[in-house]
């Protein structure tokens, strides 16, 4: 389901922002170790301990930033779906309501036709009788009238919804699939960037 989707992609948005955070001490850590190396020796090891974290701290970044278009792009187009079908849930309810009270006017009004039919009472008895029948009789048919118009409504909003749904749906999917094509490129140039630095360690 949607709310289901829904709360996966939260999850790995928000294990991005964790991961974000976890790159960012990791890289101040490497750059902290690497300044202590430095102190002793300034070679290539030091450097690439400092060059690695400031990589690292570069990826926290991109990771916040993808968390951050994620949410805007993918969890919100999900989200307003979400609200949208349980309003349409809630105007099913009401129809349902609708339904409900009509066929009681329509219970109601059937026991009084019977009534009048074997009604041998007095004249202002007769009279009150086809009064309240007369005012069932109406309710019935504004209740009726009213339950036509909102499942026509509904069966409007229903085929808009859907047409709408496809549309944003798809485009969500793509911008999804953009965002972590867009992802994976940063991660690729951001590691290769660093490799240098780490291939330049002397051995020896």
């Amino acid at each position: 389901s949607l709310s289901l989707l829904k709360e996966r992609i939260e999850l790995l948005v928000k294990r991005r922002r964790e991961t974000s955070a976890s790159l960012l001490e990791f890289g101040k850590s490497f750059v902290k170790v690497g300044e202590i190396e430095s102190s002793y020796e300034d070679g290539s090891l030091p450097k690439a301990l400092i060059d690695v974290g400031h990589h690292s701290e570069h990826l926290s970044i991109v990771y916040q930033e993808q968390a951050e278009n994620e949410t805007i792009q993918v969890i919100e187009t999900i989200s307003y779906y979400v609200g949208l079908t349980q309003a349409v849930r809630d105007v099913i309810k009401r129809i349902q309501k609708m339904v409900l009270t009509h066929d009681t006017i329509d219970d109601s009004l059937t026991k009084m036709q019977e009534k009048k039919s074997k009604f041998q009472g007095k004249e202002e008895d007769q009279r009150r009788l086809e009064l309240e029948i007369n005012n069932a009789t109406e309710r019935k048919r504004e209740a009726a009238k009213e339950v036509m118009e909102a499942e026509s409504t509904l069966t409007e909003e229903m085929k808009r919804f859907h047409r709408e749904k496809q549309y944003d749906i798809k485009q969500m999917l793509k911008a999804f699939v953009d965002l972590q094509q867009e992802y994976a490129g940063k991660m690729k140039t951001s590691w290769e960037a660093v490799l240098p630095s780490v291939e330049a360690i002397k051995t020896d």
